[in-house]
């Protein structure tokens, strides 16, 4: 809570929209048949949404993800904001209480500001890359300085939009909220990714050496953001 990472621990919207999009791509590998692929992973997302009670903030994740999802069956993309907004819709039209709920209002603020600032600025930050190499050393490495450069700009453009709830419902600031979501957010979602990978593996009687090793990278990863926390 100190170091403004406790949304590292609750189930959140992001956990469901790394799993929705984990499990998808595993499909695809397998299906060639992308509405099949997104017909199951819906099922699964729904799956998600009610074994983790139907917080507003999953609310929010769930409608998004089956908008997005749904794309593959009427072959057009749906843009961020309209998906955002009728998540708002369903949430409220279910209980217009909701939207005085602190959860709600960082979930959607968050949202908010990863589909208008946080896209920007990471096209802004991709077009000022230099030219890598044509080669497999300089692939990996423009994906890699891409991915950071993506996660950046989503971890800023939500604590800035975040930043006004929090200060309206905690009357204070977190001058840790910036830093520690910089370092932390670069591997949060691999400690979901890994996980899924090491419980899948430990189904698996003959592969607990490989569970091991995968086991291994988890733990590291978990005390590299109880380090930083600390």
């Amino acid at each position: 809570r100190i170091a403004g990472l406790r949304h590292i621990l609750v189930v959140s919207g992001l956990h469901l929209t790394i799993i929705m999009s984990f499990i998808f791509a595993f499909l695809s590998l397998f299906i060639k048949n992308k509405k099949i692929s997104a017909g199951i992973t819906i099922g699964f997302v729904v799956l998600y949404t009610i074994l983790a009670g139907c917080t507003y903030s999953i609310m929010r994740a769930s409608v998004m993800c089956i908008v997005y999802l749904l794309s593959f069956f009427i072959m057009k993309s749906p843009g961020s904001l309209n998906s955002l907004g009728l998540a708002g819709i369903v949430t409220t039209a279910l209980n217009p209480l909701a939207i005085g709920n602190l959860g709600l209002m960082l979930s959607f603020s968050a949202t908010l500001g990863i589909a208008t600032l946080g896209v920007r600025l990471n096209a802004f930050l991709t077009e000022k890359l230099p030219e890598f190499p044509e080669n497999i050393f300089g692939k990996g490495l423009n994906k890699a300085v891409c991915y950071v450069i993506n996660t950046t700009a989503i971890s800023l453009s939500a604590a800035i939009f975040t930043l006004p709830v929090m200060v309206f419902v905690f009357q204070q600031i977190n001058i840790y909220f910036l830093l520690s979501n910089l370092l932390i957010s670069l591997v949060a979602p691999l400690v979901i990714i890994v996980g899924i990978v090491m419980l899948a593996l430990s189904c698996v009687p003959f592969l607990q050496i490989l569970v091991e090793l995968v086991a291994g990278i988890e733990g590291f990863l978990c005390s590299y953001i109880i380090w930083v926390t600390g």
